[in-house]
């Protein structure tokens, strides 16, 4: 279908959902949507259900070029993004540092939801029961040339896991216990400092314990 809801190059911080009426996603609810998703830096959300930064609900959107990161959930799945009869494509985005009580600290996926990701970095997400980086109810995740690592208390969960990797392999992931990156001014973790690092910075200015505080001072500043 056509895309009918654009957000573009917003920053879509500190939001909270109540779950009221079943209603999840502390930054951004898709619902029965097709959505584009470009260009944002999704953080400091929080549902109390699923989705502390995204929910997607009957939603066959599309996240490209965003960093998704410090979201959480208070007692459910998909602190980062949560996917709800949806099949989603997530394009060259980091998502990062998100907490999930029970499942899926980076995304979680449900009800025969279909998830791809393309070139994006998931690293140092973590779950309090299990799948810290991608957790499935149902379908395999599709992966291509995105790495996902140092999430706990593992990397991806799903219901053929341990016996299966838990995804469809369309070449060039990394899939580690430890992140092949360590240079703090690549936030991103893409390998590059770059225009997408500085707009990652410039979204948390004047923030206070935030991965763009490259000088550990605090505070996302000058310095």
């Amino acid at each position: 279908g056509n895309t009918n809801t654009i957000i573009m190059g917003l920053t879509i911080t500190n939001g909270f959902a109540s779950a009221t009426l079943g209603n999840n996603g502390g930054g951004i609810l898709i619902d029965n949507r097709i959505a584009l998703i470009e260009n944002c830096v999704i953080n400091n959300n929080q549902s109390n259900s699923s989705g502390g930064g995204i929910q997607l609900k009957g939603s066959g959107s599309t996240i490209r070029n965003c960093t998704i990161d410090n979201n959480s959930t208070l007692s459910s799945n998909g602190a980062g993004v949560d996917c709800y009869f949806s099949s989603p494509n997530i394009i060259d985005s980091t998502i990062t540092n998100n907490y999930a009580v029970r499942y899926g600290g980076a995304i979680a996926c449900s009800q025969g939801s279909n998830v791809s990701l393309f070139g994006c970095n998931v690293f140092d997400n973590s779950a309090g029961e299990n799948g810290g980086g991608l957790m499935s109810y149902s379908l395999a995740y599709n992966l291509t040339d995105t790495t996902l690592c140092s999430n706990m208390p593992n990397n991806i969960d799903t219901p053929c896991s341990p016996d299966c990797t838990g995804y469809n392999d369309g070449g060039g992931n990394t899939v580690s216990e430890t992140c092949p990156f360590d240079c703090s001014e690549d936030i991103n973790g893409d390998s590059n400092v770059d225009v997408s690092d500085l707009l990652i910075v410039i979204g948390y200015w004047g923030s206070t314990d935030s991965p763009a505080d490259l000088n550990f001072d605090g505070i996302v500043d000058v310095s």
